[in-house]
């Protein structure tokens, strides 16, 4: 099985809703929340939620009518939260189950606090599902021992391919305000090794859901452009199974073919992180971001394709009678806009330091810079640079000077952004 450098992102808000919504008892610990289904907003009732680990044990409850729960008796050093939807599933639904990390803030001793946000479950896509009772046989392979649950997609048989089959892709529009639909596709090879979790079954599935409702919260500069769920969460692949996301590069005004990055929620680690790259296949219609060799399907969960990310700087400099120096720190503003339509688009604001500025990390597709200069007498002048793409490298991109010129009648500033964006 090929390894990848797996980047550790940072999850969590800090924010906590702690007021008039804590109570304070000093032998209680203790968090409380709401559970509720992605798209529909809709509570859900009957989801266990469990705060602990296995190796301390779980301290669980079932939520209420208004998807709300309360855990009490928690250990300040908890570091799961474990969302069970399956006793929450219906004849007409059907829900997974999530692990995600608690945030050390979130424990106070003595109270009571609540989640900064809901946690959201998704209903899973029925129409994807595929089962594979009929296609395992015992796994004879000592690197993927029996003993220890794995399993073999039988190498006399077939593939297995698992599809969402142009569906529109929950809260994104393409640049024109159109529904944008994707086609995701996982094909498992013959012979692929497969460990499920304890107690789930042995049918796969999967379904796209916002990217702005997942049971994590992903890094501020990580935009995917789409994110779907592969479930059972936590089921292991080996080798890992090849990704095609579609072609939903309509968050960009164009459709360069730029770089991707496939980000992904580890069950096992409670983390998303980095899983490795992805590429445009194909022309027109046949078009599709697909995951780089030796990237795929290792473990299912949460998984979304985002613009290879990039930091984007730009020089400063007055320009006053032919001299030139730089600005004072602080007086220009950046505006970056990014992603698009959809979920993924983002606004981040910069200032100048140094006689630099700098976007910090970004992954969007798309988008443009606004440059706001205020002089120590206070005029402004303002410029905008449109229709950025991620660059073809990712890390620190330079691309360009920005030049203040002063009008040396009257001092009025203006700016000239001489700014040099290279395609994807």
């Amino acid at each position: 099985m090929s390894q990848r450098t797996l980047l550790i992102a940072s999850l969590f808000p800090l924010g906590l809703a702690i007021g008039s919504g804590c109570s304070v008892d000093e032998g209680n610990t203790g968090l409380r929340g709401q559970i509720l289904e992605t798209i529909t907003h809709a509570p859900l009732a009957g989801v266990e939620v469990a705060v602990g680990d296995d190796a301390a044990g779980w301290v669980a409850v079932t939520t209420d009518s208004d998807g709300r729960f309360e855990l009490t008796g928690l250990a300040l050093d908890a570091t799961r939260m474990r969302l069970d939807g399956r006793p929450a599933s219906t004849a007409t639904a059907s829900y997974p189950v999530v692990v995600t990390q608690v945030h050390e803030a979130w424990l106070l001793r003595g109270a009571v606090t609540d989640l900064p946000a809901p946690k959201y479950l998704p209903r899973l896509d029925v129409d994807s599902q595929v089962e594979l009772a009929g296609k395992l046989v015992a796994s004879t392979d000592p690197a993927h021992p029996a003993a220890e649950g794995w399993q073999q997609l039988d190498p006399a048989g077939t593939a297995v391919v698992v599809e969402s089959l142009n569906n529109a892709v929950p809260g994104a529009v393409d640049p024109a305000g159109n529904p944008l639909s994707a086609t995701v596709v996982a094909r498992i090879e013959a012979g692929t090794f497969i460990k499920f979790p304890e107690g789930a079954g042995t049918v796969l599935s999967v379904t796209q859901i916002p990217v702005d409702e997942l049971p994590h919260t992903l890094p501020e500069y990580v935009r995917p452009n789409m994110m779907v769920t592969f479930q059972p969460g936590g089921t292991m692949i080996d080798p890992p199974a090849p990704l095609s996301f579609g072609d939903i590069r309509g968050y960009a005004e164009n459709a360069p073919a730029m770089p991707f990055t496939v980000w992904s929620l580890s069950h096992s680690m409670a983390l998303f992180l980095e899983l490795g790259g992805a590429h445009i296949e194909g022309t027109g219609a046949a078009a599709a971001v697909v995951t780089d060799d030796g990237v795929g399907l290792s473990e299912l969960g949460w998984h979304g394709p985002a613009c290879t990310t990039i930091n984007l700087r730009a020089q400063l400099r007055i320009a006053d009678d032919e001299t030139f120096y730089s600005p004072a720190d602080g007086s220009l503003r950046m505006t970056v806009n990014g992603g698009g339509g959809g979920g993924g688009a983002f606004t981040l604001m910069r200032a100048n330091v140094g006689g630099m500025v700098e976007t910090g990390n970004v992954t969007a597709c798309g988008g443009y810079f606004k440059f706001e200069y205020t002089s120590p007498t206070g005029e402004t002048a303002v410029q905008e640079v449109g229709g950025w793409r991620c660059a073809r490298n990712g890390g620190l991109n330079d691309v360009g000077v920005i030049t203040i010129n002063l009008d040396q009648t009257t001092g009025a500033p203006s700016i000239d952004a001489g700014i040099t964006l290279s395609s994807c």
